[in-house]
């Protein structure tokens, strides 16, 4: 059978191969999202990314050709993005980042902004970054975010509700404070169901260096009926295979994971302020 794909990218704004400069803005209240077919197909794949913006960058032949995004003292505030689907993933309920160069992110809020992954593969941040080298992300708050998986699917996972990082090297995140943000599982059928990293999420990225930044009240969780694992890891942070990470002056409190499955499955909570 014909493989099918829906996609829904930037909610307020889209753009590609072209470097970006936000200041002094606000979004509030934008989305994107994708629905699931008529008849729910396994070959079928729904993509959702950036509530209000979603920046992309060219790779042709290996090369990419970066462009630099800057975003200084804007407000991300009940943005939010959902997909439905077989093989499905919901990305960046603020912003999503596809291979930027150099990102600066400063002095800006996100709260209240939700992902909403329905019968898929993942659900990640209000903030996604994807292989964006050399960033930094400073002054940033991060309230009442959350990232959610839901329903039935082989795999769910909901990761990083505030901030979620994938592949990059050189990585700083100074004088931020992530409160009250969540990563949440919630399967009616599933093999696994994974709540991973409450306020951050790392994986695969490189020389990550954390600096006087706060977790607070922070929760990773995982309930429901997954026929194998349900995990709940790092209720503030996690990180998974990254090398040289480096936490300095920062603090954890209160943060919390929990892991509520059925009776024959193999339920984990690991790391309630970090793993």
């Amino acid at each position: 059978p014909m493989e099918t794909t829906n996609m829904a990218l930037g909610g307020a704004i889209f753009s590609a191969s072209s470097s970006v400069s936000i200041e002094g803005s606000t979004c509030f209240d934008n989305s994107a999202s994708t629905t699931q077919p008529l008849a729910p197909l396994q070959n079928h794949h729904s993509n959702a990314a950036g509530g209000c913006l979603f920046a992309t960058f060219n790779q042709v032949n290996d090369v990419v050709e970066w462009k630099h995004v800057s975003i200084k003292r804007t407000v991300f505030r009940q943005n939010s993005v959902s997909s439905a689907g077989f093989w499905t993933s919901a990305l960046g309920s603020a912003v999503a980042l596809n291979l930027a160069f150099q990102a600066q992110i400063n002095a800006c809020t996100f709260s209240n902004n939700s992902v909403i992954m329905d019968g898929g593969i993942v659900g990640l941040g209000s903030a996604y970054l994807f292989f964006c080298h050399g960033s930094s992300l400073q002054s940033l708050l991060f309230s009442n975010n959350s990232a959610r998986a839901i329903g039935e699917g082989q795999w769910l996972d909901a990761q990083g509700g505030g901030l979620s990082l994938q592949g990059g090297n050189n990585i700083g995140v100074y004088s931020c404070r992530f409160d009250s943000n969540q990563a949440v599982c919630e399967a009616s059928s599933s093999e696994f169901c994974n709540g991973i990293g409450g306020a951050f999420n790392g994986f695969n990225t490189n020389g990550l260096f954390l600096f006087n930044s706060t977790f607070s009240r922070n929760t990773a969780s995982c309930s429901g009926a997954a026929r194998h694992t349900c995990l709940g890891n790092g209720g503030g942070m996690h990180i998974r295979l990254g090398s040289n990470i480096t936490v300095m002056d920062s603090s954890f409190l209160g943060n919390n994971v929990s892991c509520t499955g059925v009776s024959g499955v193999n339920g984990f909570a690991y790391g309630g302020g970090g793993k």
